[in-house]
């Protein structure tokens, strides 16, 4: 099974989407997780950006790629969608910051989580910070997730923690932070916030804020 591995990582970095389909539903059908399947897609993303820094690909691989991600995952995720249930892990709420328009990266994302069991309350692109206090009032989020990929994004995500920090949200509903405007120099600058390098370690971000939620109520 490790040949259909390394044979499913190959067709994501050469942007074979026949062949990326054929290994994840081959690795589904021999037992692997969702999770799994979804860290050996990350790692193929990865590479397909190593070859976009060197010059070998362009802006038009990139979105390609983003796509057969989408795509390779919705072979696997379940056909009815995840709603707020008993049987939800928890509740995220996702938005990619005012301004900015690029969402391949956050759908990415929002269907990860959804094929975790998460429910997603997706704000969508170019949000304003004051859109995201009134949705977590509503929906009353376990956690906040902000997405960006242009540089003056990083400027908004400290506007909208300081926002929510205004209206007493933050920090008892934790802030995620994650996208190509974020690295891990920049991150104690926003505040007390996670940061998440891609959708996979997005999850286990929240799968830890969790289990240290119930944690916590168990010990009251």
């Amino acid at each position: 099974m490790d040949t259909v591995k390394e044979q499913t990582l190959r067709a994501m970095e050469g942007l074979n989407l026949d062949a990326l389909h054929t290994g994840v539903q081959t690795l589904a059908e021999n037992g692997y997780s969702k999770l799994e399947i979804g860290e050996l897609l990350q790692q193929g993303m990865k590479l397909v950006g190593e070859r976009f820094s060197k010059g070998e690909y362009f802006l038009a691989d990139l979105i390609v790629s983003g796509m057969m991600f989408k795509s390779a995952l919705s072979l696997i995720l379940t056909d009815a969608p995840f709603s707020p249930s008993d049987f939800s892990k928890g509740r995220v709420l996702i938005g990619v910051m005012g301004g900015d328009i690029h969402d391949i990266g956050k759908d990415i994302i929002v269907q990860v989580l959804r094929m975790e069991q998460y429910d997603i309350l997706d704000l969508g692109v170019d949000v304003p910070a004051e859109a995201f206090v009134q949705a977590a009032q509503n929906y009353a989020p376990d956690i906040i997730a902000l997405s960006g990929i242009m540089s003056d994004s990083i400027f908004e995500m400290k506007r909208v923690v300081n926002v929510l920090e205004k209206a007493g949200i933050y920090p008892d509903i934790p802030v995620v932070v994650g996208g190509t405007c974020v690295n891990e120099m920049f991150v104690n600058s926003i505040g007390e916030v996670s940061y998440a390098t891609g959708p996979i370690d997005l999850v286990l971000l929240c799968n830890s804020v969790l289990e240290g939620k119930k944690g916590h109520e168990k010990n009251r």
